[in-house]
């Protein structure tokens, strides 16, 4: 009975230990991050079990280096497939509490802002069908005749894969709220969820569209350590989401709501949107790090900060004022003889 009750103490124990490695250690950085990526403001360089952020202060006439952080991988999530998506941790000095966040590398981009198709194994079948095969021969000449590419490509359910829109030398906590999207054909959904401590269960949400059709969602869903949901109390029923059309224009998303635009972010709207699309991962807009060529980073400080800082532009234009001096004099003269 003794080995019994020590048997199942070990195993409910070895549930809760984190991603580790064969030698007992947290499984190191992988191999397609390591090394150096910069933006205009920093540089982040990854090793085996480290991240270090060298900023690019005061108009980038110094690099300002810092210790670096201890950073290591989380197990990958059943729901993300994509081989080009990587969950890290990072922990800071006098800090126990460890900080998630997740990163999409495209080619030699890394970006921050992006979203995974959705893998959900438990969802009703028809409905995964009408998501992935339904995208249908009529909305593609639909945009044909419109002068616009068929955005079937994107066809199925698309989730923020990041909380974290940064990586600073303080810890970022994860955004209080997100939106789920879903595209099908020429349409497109927008789903709300937020940060909740109600109790998680493994339960769909649905909602039905203007055409009719019916979409299931996860009631709950955990991102970065975090637990979030779109739907009330103990209902089921998505009642606010946003519905509309989308065009695919010269590499750019084009979203034509039709219902409930979400309070603050019109703006997404009024412009095209520049997008990345790599098999199962969306990214928007611009990467957040990009490939440095600098390979030896304390090389490339010590280098950059020995040069001389040009000199500060005046604030005023030189000019090559002519007096007349003779006039000045005049008038010098008049006051000192009153």
């Amino acid at each position: 009975m003794n080995r019994i009750r020590s048997l199942s103490m070990v195993l409910c124990s070895l549930l809760f230990l984190p991603l580790r490695g064969d030698t007992g250690e947290p499984a190191p950085v992988s191999a397609a991050l390591r090394g150096v990526w910069e933006n205009e403001n920093r540089f982040v360089e990854f090793t085996e079990n480290n991240m270090r952020i060298v900023l690019k202060p005061y108009y980038r006439f110094v690099y300002e280096s810092f210790p670096p952080l201890s950073c290591f991988s989380n197990p990958r999530s059943q729901r993300v497939a994509a081989d080009n998506i990587h969950s890290l941790s990072l922990r800071y000095p006098r800090d126990k509490k460890v900080y998630p966040f997740t990163a999409a590398r495209i080619g030699d981009a890394l970006f921050l802002d992006f979203m995974v198709r959705l893998s959900i194994p438990d969802a009703d079948p028809v409905a995964r069908a009408e998501l992935t095969e339904s995208a249908g021969n009529a909305a593609a000449e639909a945009q044909s005749a419109a002068g616009t590419e068929p955005a079937g490509g994107l066809d199925g359910v698309w989730l923020p894969a990041g909380a974290v829109p940064a990586l600073r030398l303080y810890p970022v906590e994860p955004a209080k709220d997100f939106y789920m999207m879903v595209f099908d054909g020429s349409r497109y959904f927008r789903i709300r969820y937020w940060k909740t401590d109600a109790r998680e269960r493994d339960v769909d949400g649905r909602f039905i569209g203007k055409d009719g059709k019916e979409y299931r969602l996860p009631k709950f869903f955990r991102m970065d350590g975090a637990l979030y949901t779109c739907i009330t109390a103990t209902g089921k029923i998505i009642r606010n989401f946003e519905e509309g059309r989308i065009r695919v224009e010269d590499g750019t998303l084009r979203f034509e709501p039709e219902r409930v635009v979400y309070a603050g972010t019109e703006a997404a709207y009024r412009q095209p949107v520049p997008y990345t699309l790599d098999g199962d991962v969306l990214a928007f807009g611009e990467p957040y790090l990009v490939r440095s060529v600098v390979t030896d980073l304390d090389a490339a400080i010590a280098e950059h900060n020995a040069k001389r800082r040009p000199p500060r532009k005046p604030i005023f234009d030189f000019l090559d004022l002519d007096f007349h001096w003779d006039e000045v004099a005049r008038l010098r003269g008049d006051i000192l003889d009153r």
